[in-house]
């Protein structure tokens, strides 16, 4: 990493307080166009987190998000609208903060406010970012995370300050307590460190510092490491959670999958980011960064953090694999944005043009969903939850007046019989769980565990001997008959009647009645 030129801070600061204006602005959209209410799968998990101050979840400590239950829960405090809409708007601000602090890093690094915006606006009406900023998820506070470090490395190397370095270490710990994705920075800050020990330009002992910091920041994480060992867990179990949850070691630790399929998925998943001109002038604008001595931290930098996230998202075959490719679409706008310095710059059309392909996916997001359906061309995501248009609902960012979840959970509790089981798998139970617990609907209705959520009472494990009290008196329903999202067992032993949005259970072997099989099941973690 070659010294970057000495400039006056004065000249690489940008002139307007673009940070709380591009703050403000974005927020603006984001609040615009947040879901007003519950949400489905993970997203009613948070809700419910948040609602109870659950700080540690139930699918093991890598998926317990600390911090995020925190903000978020002081947050939603304000009496300001339903919780769940609270919780939503947590991610709108954090969303909104991201791309204040990307902005005003872009500006001084390229000292071309316009271009910033451009970069600021090809973030921001991105897919993956822009639907997270509108739902409850951790991605937002993740990817302010990234920003807010991104801007105080660049603020270590203009100043040459290194209490800027020690806070971008802070702020990654910080990170870490959201999210372990934020933990795939490490390998680029011990680079940065490394440099600047050799060239002289922080001492050992800000090195010391540095980790300390980053240590405080960690502490909502390691605390929860503590308490799970004052528990009596074995210490490797503990670093198993720790590191990879209940379930997912498997995934995270996936070395068999196929180059071309995934080369071809995750290709599809930065177009669904970037449908624009736009996507090109990133690997463009890296080359500028690279050539350019005051830019060449960031290339390096930002290039180290986009590899590694990319050699993990890569061969990371969840359902959602496309959102952690997150910190890649965050450094991808950056870098297109230094190429449209040099490139949409300089006259007002060269510049209308950029920020035309800027807007671009927020206009391919409106009509795309309505042109694939049109055409039946399938998208891989389910088609058989009431309610729910999974063309629009998964493919166009904006959430403004998605209802759905909460219609289909007070419509499905509404229609059990008093005192009834309504079954469910992962994406709907955590809604009907919030509906239940929080909102108050039919709290007399028995839902299912395991869960990524605690419910309250009443509840039963999901297994034929869990259900049989109720089959057999007519009280057990069932959220789908699609049989993808529920054991065989359940079809072998059970006659399905349609029911409004439900199906009522009816058991086609008399023995059930004398307690029937004992078989145990547990639903599948992300169908």
């Amino acid at each position: 990493m070659a010294e970057p030129a000495n400039q006056p801070e004065s000249v690489a600061s940008p002139r307007l307080p673009l940070l709380p204006l591009t703050i403000l602005s974005f927020l603006m959209l984001y609040v615009l166009t947040c879901a007003p209410g519950l949400l489905w799968q993970d997203s009613a998990t948070f809700q419910f987190r948040v609602y109870r101050g659950d700080y540690e979840g139930t699918s093991g400590l890598a998926l317990s998000h600390p911090l995020y239950i925190a903000l978020a829960r002081a947050f939603a405090s304000i009496p300001l609208g339903p919780h769940a809409w609270r919780v939503n708007l947590f991610s709108a601000l954090c969303a909104a903060v991201a791309i204040g602090f990307l902005t005003d890093m872009l500006a001084r690094l390229t000292r071309n406010t316009a271009a910033a915006l451009i970069g600021a606006v090809l973030l921001g009406a991105s897919h993956t970012f822009w639907k997270h900023a509108v739902i409850a998820e951790v991605m937002s506070l993740y990817a302010a995370g990234l920003a807010i470090e991104l801007w105080l490395v660049q603020r270590f190397i203009a100043t040459r300050s290194t209490k800027w370095l020690v806070l971008a270490l802070f702020v990654n710990g910080l990170g870490v307590s959201n999210h372990l994705l934020a933990s795939l920075h490490l390998p680029a800050y011990v680079g940065l460190v490394l440099w600047s020990l050799r060239t002289g330009r922080v001492r050992l002992g800000t090195s010391v510092t540095g980790l300390i910091a980053f240590l405080v920041g960690l502490a909502p994480y390691l605390s929860l490491i503590a308490m799970e060992l004052s528990r009596g867990t074995s210490i490797s179990e503990t670093i198993r959670s720790a590191l990879f949850g209940k379930v997912f070691a498997k995934d995270v630790l996936n070395t068999s999958f196929s180059l071309a399929r995934m080369s071809m998925k995750t290709i599809q998943f930065f177009v669904l980011n970037f449908p624009t001109p736009l996507i090109l002038a990133a690997p463009l604008g890296w080359w500028m960064a690279w050539k350019d001595a005051g830019q060449r931290w960031f290339a390096v930098f930002g290039a180290c953090i986009f590899i590694v996230d990319f050699m993990f998202a890569f061969r990371y075959p969840v359902a959602d694999q496309y959102v952690f490719f997150l910190p890649c679409y965050c450094l991808w706008a950056g870098f297109a944005a230094i190429a449209a310095a040099k490139l949409f710059t300089g006259n007002r059309i060269r510049l209308a043009v950029g920020f035309l392909f800027a807007v671009l996916p927020a206009v391919a997001y409106e009509i795309g969903p309505a042109l694939l359906k049109a055409r039946k061309i399938a998208v891989p995501f389910r088609q058989d939850v009431p309610f729910r248009d999974a063309y629009t609902y998964f493919l166009r960012p904006r959430m403004t007046g998605e209802v759905s979840a909460e219609r289909f959970a007070r419509t499905a509790l509404s229609q059990v019989a008093p005192d009834g089981l309504l079954i469910a798998d992962f994406t709907v139970n955590n809604v009907l769980v919030y509906a239940r617990d929080v909102l108050g609907v039919r709290r007399d209705v028995a839902l299912t565990l395991p869960c990524d959520t605690e419910p309250g009472e009443p509840r039963v494990w999901f297994t034929p001997l869990g259900i049989n009290s109720y089959a057999t008196s007519g009280l057990a329903n069932i959220s789908t008959d699609a049989s993808g999202y529920m054991p065989d067992w359940i079809f072998e032993a059970y006659d399905l009647e349609p029911k409004g949005v439900v199906f009522l259970l009816h058991p086609k072997d008399p023995q059930l009645e004398q307690g029937g099989p004992t078989t145990q099941f547990t639903i599948p973690e992300r169908p």
